[in-house]
């Protein structure tokens, strides 16, 4: 039972602990690239946005897209819409201010929407965007720079959450930050592994979806890497959405993301074995399987605690239940709409981010395929 506890608690840190540690390793003895210049010609760019049911935001978006800092002669402004509401309307009305309508009756789903939408746009750039997501004027300006470079295929801004209430709006900047850490050290090796999905630039030329029914923020980046290209973050390009209103919602986030990109991660696992992309390969493990697979083996570091003799198992064991009781406590507190202190906050957030990562990999592993349109802020 001894061997099983440190097994195990090998890999609940590696994903956290060790992952980063080897990412920075690697960075070390890699050239770091010279900062890019202001680009002397502007690639021509399509400012894509996807939609769905977004009358109560789709106006200020527009507005934010129209007023940002890219010279109006190479940006294109296009919204993809499988909207039932009044999108399309107020978007029509942006007609005359050059924004474009691409609308479909039928609801397929982002990646099917983006799938039929990108073949359509002229920008040789295309900007990825939702339409809750609010740019910062030099945002495109601060994406579009790096691909006078071409070796760079992808390029991810800086998505910054606003708002939320309680647990979440106390606990997920944190999260957030280190996800952001770690993004900037994959981003030193050129081989970014998902972008922000609300601002992140691709060549057109390079967009290569696995099929029709997907095509995400995670998948699409990595394509790039296993086509050559690199894939980077530019922390300077900034998008601000809200936060999650209750860590209810972070929950169910964090279920469709983990039962959605299951199937996509071993799929790009073979083909990265079949490229001998070895590097990626553990990127992709470590990033994403390992991470997923946590709450396995918190569960077997609990048991094999029990099991083991000896004061120090005993005492591990204790740390863990108290850990899991103060996350219990803030379920509790919360249900009741009560003000969680900071002992309590992150340890409910951790688990329920753990719980979320469990149930996902339950979903994803029973019912792989297309999951439907579904808004989650």
């Amino acid at each position: 039972m001894e061997s099983l506890f440190w097994v195990s608690a090998f890999f609940v840190l590696y994903p956290y602990a060790g992952y980063p540690l080897l990412l920075w390793l690697l960075g070390l003895v890699r050239e770091k690239p010279a900062p890019p210049a202001e680009a002397p010609d502007w690639p021509a760019l399509t400012l894509l946005i996807a939609a769905y049911n977004e009358e109560a935001v789709i106006r200020e978006k527009l507005e934010n897209s129209l007023a940002l800092d890219y010279p109006p002669e190479k940006l294109e402004i296009v919204v993809a819409s499988e909207s039932t509401d009044r999108t399309n309307e107020i978007v029509e009305g942006y007609r005359g201010r050059g924004v474009k309508l691409y609308a479909f009756r039928q609801r397929r789903g982002k990646p099917a929407l983006l799938y039929a939408t990108v073949p359509l746009v002229r920008g040789e750039i295309v900007v990825f965007s939702d339409a809750n997501a609010l740019y910062e004027p030099p945002a495109l300006r601060k994406l579009a720079r790096h691909f006078a470079d071409p070796r760079l295929g992808c390029v991810s801004g800086q998505l910054v959450y606003g708002g939320g209430t309680g647990a979440a709006a106390a606990s997920e900047p944190l999260y957030w930050r280190y996800e952001q850490w770690l993004k900037r050290l994959e981003s030193r090796l050129g081989a970014l592994v998902g972008a922000n999905g609300s601002i992140f630039a691709l060549r057109k030329s390079l967009y290569a979806p696995l099929s029709e029914t997907r095509g995400d923020d995670f998948e699409l980046p990595v394509r790039v890497l296993l086509q050559g290209y690199r894939a980077i973050l530019e922390p300077d390009a900034r998008s601000h959405e809200p936060g999650s209103p209750s860590v209810q919602a972070e929950f169910c986030r964090r279920v469709r993301i983990v039962s959605w990109f299951l199937e996509s991660t071993w799929i790009l696992l073979k083909e990265a074995g079949r490229r001998r992309q070895g590097r990626l390969a553990v990127q992709l493990v470590s990033h994403r399987l390992l991470r997923w697979a946590a709450p396995l083996f918190l569960l077997v570091l609990v048991g094999s605690s029990a099991a083991a003799g000896g004061d120090f198992y005993r005492a591990a064991l204790g740390l863990q239940l108290a850990f899991y009781g103060a996350a219990l406590l803030g379920w509790l507190l919360e249900a009741r709409g009560a003000s969680l202190p900071v002992l309590l906050r992150l340890p409910y957030y951790f688990c329920a981010l753990h719980l979320a990562a469990l149930v996902g990999l339950g979903r994803g592993l029973s019912s792989p395929g297309v999951a439907a349109w579904e808004k989650v802020r």
